[in-house]
């Protein structure tokens, strides 16, 4: 009587050419999407600190801005993007925005330094403090000396890997001169 082994212990596990080929493939899938996954949040996470970061730094210009203004007691001349004014101690300061390298600069005296970096766009606006009727608007002012309400709006935008993102918020304020003569 002849005896065969019927064990499989000789046999060899491997996977065939095709099923590797289609594991390998799944696999490169999966890899993919995970990568699209963390490409998309982290620029969602660049875009969001980056509008957090300029949002704060508009709004902490407009906050100097506007302390300043109401400690003056005049407006001696004014353009869309330069304002000066009479300081209540009679000195002069002055807020120039400046297009080609995008700053808004302070000058009071002989102290000037820089307001705010990577400013798109900033205007100014003189107002009288009269309002009009059935409005929630002031009339505009003749003269410049007669301005007692200013408006200040600004945006500012900066290069986020390779294209500008606005801060999709535009700061605006309007504030009174509180002593004028």
């Amino acid at each position: 009587m002849e005896c065969k082994n019927t064990s499989t212990s000789n046999r060899r596990g491997a996977f065939t050419l095709v099923e590797m080929l289609i594991a390998v493939g799944l696999a490169g899938i999966a890899c993919l999407m995970i990568m699209s996954f963390f490409q998309t949040s982290s620029l969602t996470f660049v875009s969001l600190t980056n509008y957090s970061d300029l949002g704060l730094k508009t709004q902490i210009a407009v906050d100097k801005i506007a302390k300043d203004i109401r400690q003056c007691a005049q407006v001696n001349s004014y353009q869309t993007n330069t304002l000066t004014l009479r300081r209540w101690d009679g000195t002069s300061m002055k807020y120039t925005f400046d297009p080609g390298t995008r700053t808004l600069s302070r000058t009071a005296g002989t102290d000037s330094g820089l307001i705010l970096t990577e400013c798109d766009y900033l205007r100014f606006w003189t107002y009288q403090r009269t309002p009009m009727s059935n409005a929630f608007e002031c009339y505009t002012t003749a003269q410049v000396t007669n301005a007692r309400l200013l408006t200040v709006t600004l945006s500012c935008s900066r290069k986020m890997l390779g294209s500008r993102q606005s801060t999709e918020v535009v700061q605006s304020a309007n504030i009174a001169l509180r002593n004028h003569p």
